[in-house]
């Protein structure tokens, strides 16, 4: 299904993008997702449309991370800052 950081490292350039504290936020947040990356239906759930099917969002301060679950473990896709409206 790919390798642990998504198609193209899609992650990492998301990582590279953001200030240090950000990425240290963000970082933070991987390895709360990998430590139990089963979907508890609050801050991680199951992705509605339009994303993929079997794609889980989790939020985490201010930041949405995608992510997959298959026979390796997890597979993070993408990390977006939220943006509150």
């Amino acid at each position: 299904m790919g390798d642990q950081y998504g198609e193209g490292g899609r992650l990492l350039r998301d990582l590279r993008r953001m200030p240090a504290q950000d990425r240290e936020i963000a970082i933070a947040a991987l390895r709360w997702i990998a430590a139990d990356p089963a979907p508890d239906g609050l801050a991680k759930r199951a992705a509605g449309f339009p994303r993929a099917p079997g794609v889980i969002e989790a939020i985490y301060d201010r930041f949405l991370i995608l992510y997959m679950l298959d026979a390796g473990g997890v597979l993070f896709l993408r990390v977006i800052e939220r943006v509150e409206l």
